[in-house]
C-alpha cells in the first residue's frame, strides 16, 4: 500500500489526506480480519437476497393505515352519487359537480399515500387510475351537461361505471373488500 501523503505545513492536514487516511486505514483493517471481512460479506449477500425475495403481504399495514383514509372519501362520492339518482335534474347536476370534485379528492388521498411493497403498489395505481378515468368522464359529461340540457347523466355514468368496475373490481379483490 502506498504511504500517506505528507500533511501540509507539518500540523495542518487536508481534506484530501484525512479520506486518504480514512480509506487506507479500512483496507488494512480489512487485510487483517479476513475472517470478519468474509462472513460480514457473506452476510450482506445473503440478507440482500433474502429481502428481495421475501413475499411480504402489506395488506394489513394498507387496511390499517391508507383505507381508512380512502374509505372515507370513497364513501363520500358514492353516497353523493346515490343522492343523485332520485332527486330532480337542477339538483342532480349539483350532486354530479359535487361528486365530480369528490373524486378529485379520492385521487388526491390515493396519491399521499403509498404503500412499500411492488404488488401493493400495482393495485393501488389500479385504484388510482380507476378514479383518474371517473375524473376524465365526470369532466366529459359535465362539457356535455353545459351544451345539452337533456342530457341523461346519470345513465351515461352507469354505462361507464360498468366499463370501468373491473379495474376497481382488482383492487377491491386484493384489499379484500367485500362487494
Amino acid at each position: 500500500m502506498k504511504p500517506l501523503p505528507p500533511a501540509r505545513d507539518n500540523d495542518d492536514a487536508s481534506f484530501r489526506w484525512l479520506v486518504w487516511s480514512l480509506i487506507s486505514g479500512f483496507i488494512d483493517s480489512l487485510r487483517r480480519n479476513k475472517l470478519a471481512t468474509a462472513l460480514a460479506a457473506i452476510t450482506l449477500v445473503v440478507s440482500i437476497i433474502a429481502a428481495a425475495n421475501s413475499q411480504f403481504d402489506e395488506r394489513p399495514r394498507y387496511q390499517r393505515f391508507i383505507l381508512p383514509d380512502l374509505s372515507r372519501a370513497e364513501t363520500t362520492f358514492l353516497t353523493t352519487m346515490q343522492f343523485a339518482e332520485y332527486v330532480d335534474d337542477a339538483r342532480r347536476r349539483r350532486y354530479f359537480i359535487e361528486a365530480h370534485r369528490q373524486a378529485k379528492n379520492i385521487i388526491r388521498v390515493a396519491k399521499s399515500n403509498w404503500p412499500a411493497t411492488y404488488t401493493a403498489r400495482q393495485m393501488h395505481r389500479d385504484l388510482i387510475l380507476y378514479y383518474e378515468l371517473v375524473d376524465e368522464e365526470f369532466a366529459i359529461l359535465r362539457t356535455e351537461m353545459s351544451m345539452n340540457e337533456n342530457l341523461d347523466i346519470m345513465s351515461r355514468w352507469q354505462t361507464k361505471r360498468q366499463e370501468l368496475k373491473p379495474i376497481r373490481d382488482r383492487w377491491a379483490q386484493w384489499i379484500g373488500e367485500q362487494n
